[in-house]
């Protein structure tokens, strides 16, 4: 697995291949910054992130020492020449694919098999203690460390090892990439099934993993079977949805359309086609092919730019955002495109097509067939479009549905479902087909976008009493009210770190955003948002209008600011 014991002396011979002295390698202290981000499948994902000092070490550790231990056959995921596509090939054509995820892969990796794993390659204990410190953080990997992914897979090779055998002994298939572990077979069989699940489950747990259960996936033949992400029902593809949508951005690049996607950007998904499909129709159009067949370099192509001075005046003084704007300062797009057209968009709260769908709906007199012959889309999806855009406030309800249509909607609303908003479907039943699907999608957004409005002119009638109360009758008034949850709108002036110990530990590390309610005189409020809000809050700046939804957590003495536990904030613009 690694060269012989007797090759390897202890923290001396750790010290050379670092480069640093015995004394600075037993006082080197990692130290790493948190982050949050954004999961594909939702929620947030914690990362730790090591300063430039720790990470120049620990790539000199995975480069001289922990990238040089082979890994089982299997391991296909941070392994020098194997990538997703390694991952994926030999689950092609088979009847089923088992897919099982390991409940926080990095964080699980217990420091104790790490350690055992450096004293079992041949170091000495006290240079196994000294390399257990340089690559872990918090008794496990930290999610962000160059050394996090190599160090997982020497630590597993004897798990990978169990898993193999395990999957040989009932004629299927096994490779893992990271944490994501498939299993294949030509054959169907329910009993063997189960007994590679339960089996799973053990070994993983002698490994002190477990299984996420909300992951499992046991797919037959019958259906898409995708590994890491990859289509592998009779060959390595990319999903349908995406190769559609990709001939569909390389026609309107070529022809000069709105594409969704930039010319670069393009590139880089159809090269990603090419490694796993190469013989696709796409990337033959593309790439095009030599005499010998094989596909040449592609030429810089001259797509057709968008004209974008006429775009630019036609948006002038005929778009303007109305009401409360969500806050969601993340990337749900690619804004190049508007960028192109010479748009600013004034929100981030829908996507960039979203919001040229809006733009173009009142340069075309809110003509929805005119959008969608424009951009090349089913009318279906304009409307969809500008339901969103409803909700957020960009576009004027009645400017789609007629105040009779709409009275009519929520009627039928109100007497069938008074308490929740139902779906497009049961909508439509409910109108009994006399409302089509577009205005019905517009009606339900403009219903969420009231209920908004309601939950936070009331939240800041409870405020502004909770204000007086608290000068005149004192805390006994402010005691049956605290842990209310309540919505409201307020004014942002500016934002801090939080300082307070009495905060839960969810907050601890959160923010402090110092608004005012709108009212005469105004009210100060402090709202602590949690950590998992920091990169929002952030983006925040003074003088922008703020929907929260939060609790009361007390009113400070000294200030007389009224405290709130912040769990959602959104932009509100008027």
């Amino acid at each position: 697995m690694v060269s012989s014991p007797n090759t390897i002396s202890g923290v001396d011979r750790l010290s050379e291949m670092l480069g640093m002295s015995v004394q600075e390698l037993e006082n080197f202290s990692p130290q790493y910054k948190h982050a949050v981000i954004k999961k594909r499948s939702g929620g947030n994902r914690l990362l730790q992130m090591p300063n430039d000092e720790t990470k120049r070490v620990q790539r000199l550790l995975l480069d001289k020492l922990i990238g040089r231990y082979k890994t089982h056959v299997s391991c296909c995921g941070f392994s020098k020449g194997l990538s997703i596509i390694d991952n994926a090939r030999p689950h092609v054509g088979q009847e089923t694919v088992i897919k099982l995820d390991i409940q926080d892969f990095f964080p699980n990796t217990a420091v104790e098999r790490i350690r055992e794993f450096f004293c079992r390659t041949g170091w000495t204990d006290d240079a196994a203690d000294v390399l257990t410190k340089l690559v872990v953080f918090d008794q496990g990997l930290p999610q962000g460390a160059p050394t996090s992914p190599a160090v997982s897979n020497v630590v597993n090779c004897f798990m990978d090892l169990r898993l193999d055998a395990l999957a040989k002994k009932y004629g299927m298939t096994y490779t893992r990439y990271a944490d994501d572990l498939t299993f294949s077979s030509e054959i169907y069989s329910r009993k063997d099934v189960h007994k590679i699940l339960r089996i799973t489950g053990v070994i993983l747990k002698s490994c002190g993993y477990s299984l996420n259960k909300k992951k499992k996936r046991i797919i037959r033949k019958h259906r898409r079977q995708s590994v890491t992400g990859i289509v592998v029902n009779e060959r390595l593809n990319i999903a349908r949805p995406t190769r559609r949508w990709l001939r569909s951005v390389h026609h309107r690049l070529e022809s000069g359309g709105n594409s969704t996607l930039s010319e670069n950007e393009f590139n880089g998904w159809i090269s990603y086609l090419r490694m796993v499909n190469p013989k696709d129709p796409l990337v033959t159009s593309v790439f095009g092919e030599s005499d010998s067949g094989k596909s040449k370099r592609r030429r810089s192509s001259k797509y057709v730019k968008q004209n974008t001075s006429q775009s630019a005046s036609s948006n002038s003084g005929q778009f303007n955002p109305i009401a409360d704007i969500s806050f969601r300062p993340i990337n749900r797009g690619d804004v190049s495109t508007l960028s192109q057209l010479g748009l600013s968009p004034t929100s981030n709260a829908v996507t960039p097509s979203e919001y040229f769908s809006a733009q173009l709906f009142y340069n075309f007199g809110k003509n929805v067939n005119l959008v969608a012959q424009r951009r090349n889309l089913k009318r279906k999806t304009v409307w969809k479009h500008l339901a969103h855009a409803v909700e957020h406030s960009l576009v004027a309800c009645h400017d789609l549905i007629s105040k009779e249509d709409l009275s009519h909607l929520l009627s039928q609303l109100k007497q069938h479902s008074p308490t929740a908003i139902p779906s497009v479907g049961d909508a439509y039943r409910i109108c009994m087909g006399q409302i089509d699907y577009g205005r019905i999608r517009v009606g339900l957004a403009e219903c969420r976008r009231r209920n908004r409005k309601l939950q936070s002119d009331r939240g800041n009638e409870i405020i502004t009493k909770l204000n007086n109360f608290s000068t005149t009758r004192g805390e006994a008034v402010l005691k049956t009210v605290l842990g209310k949850r309540l919505n409201c709108s307020c004014a942002v002036e500016s934002v801090s770190i939080t300082a307070n110990a009495d905060l839960p530990p969810d907050y601890t590390e959160g923010r402090t955003v110092h608004a005012t309610l709108p009212e005469d005189p105004s009210i100060p409020l402090t709202l602590f948002t949690p950590a998992a809000q920091n990169d929002n809050v952030d983006s925040l700046s003074s003088a922008q209008n703020v929907f929260v939804r939060g609790a009361i957590q007390g009113v400070d003495d000294v200030s007389g600011c009224i405290e709130l536990l912040t769990e959602e904030l959104q932009l509100r613009t008027q």
